[in-house]
């Protein structure tokens, strides 16, 4: 009920916010969304005080930090770029989030396994989630610039947002391997999970090696940052329902 509430009365501010950023009232549609992304903040530390536990734990928990991140990052992009556009689909995407999750409620129990107990369980899923939501604001940005035909330092300072993302994705994958060896035994094990986190972080690294070698090729830049966001989503959502990740040691929610 407390969820509804939170996310009838977000979804009112941030239609709000992009409805002004589209007529030119852009400081009051900022205002908007930075006064929805404020109440998110709030309801996400209300649950944590509440089930006794960092809400990071199932995928539906997730969504709603990549829902408090995007439209931040939106905002910083919106600044960096000057273009509104990238700030209205960045608040639109996570306006999806949310609604997903209300037709999906996660079940919010305090029990969390022995190997979430961990020092390495927030520092490690924060950090994905953010990077996960950099990239999607870049996929955004970029977005915007193939249809914009934008100049060439705005894909410039989409690669520094990149560079950013790889850089926290690295810091994850060097986390998530001390953690699994501490709790399990191994650095590495090829799970479902850990390989196409592998695989999502070289396509990042592939961009930036090509960016840095071909960097008047611009365009064909941005379409592979739109496209290369689809190894994300599988990373963070399709992996799971895989049948080799049956026995996966990343699905915490049995």
């Amino acid at each position: 009920m407390i969820y509804t509430l939170c996310v009838i009365t977000i979804a009112s501010l941030w239609a709000a916010g992009v409805v002004l950023l589209l007529v030119q009232r852009q400081k009051v549609g900022v205002g908007m969304i930075a006064l929805g992304l404020v109440l998110l903040g709030s309801y996400i530390a209300y649950l944590w005080i509440v089930i006794g536990r960092p809400p990071m734990r199932s995928i539906g928990e997730t969504r709603l930090w990549y829902s408090l991140f995007l439209p931040l990052i939106g905002m910083l992009l919106f600044v960096m770029l000057k273009n509104k556009w990238v700030l209205v689909y960045g608040t639109a995407v996570s306006l999806v989030f949310l609604g997903i999750n209300a037709f999906k409620p996660s079940n919010f129990d305090a029990a969390l396994m022995p190997a979430l107990q961990s020092p390495f369980f927030i520092p490690h899923v924060l950090i994905y989630i953010f990077a996960y939501a950099l990239l999607a604001g870049a996929a955004i940005a970029a977005a915007v610039y193939i249809r914009n035909g934008a100049a060439l330092d705005d894909l410039t300072a989409i690669d520094r947002v990149v560079i950013i993302a790889t850089a926290m994705l690295t810091v994850g994958m060097i986390l998530g391997a001390v953690w699994a060896k501490i709790a399990w035994g191994h650095y590495w094990t090829f799970d479902p999970k850990e390989s196409w986190a592998l695989i999502s972080w070289l396509v990042y690294i592939v961009y930036l090696h090509v960016r840095m070698n071909h960097p008047t090729r611009t365009r064909e830049a941005a379409f592979y940052l739109v496209f290369a966001i689809l190894f994300v989503l599988i990373c963070w959502f399709g992996v799971n329902i895989l049948p080799a990740a049956r026995g996966s040691m990343h699905i915490y929610t049995r």
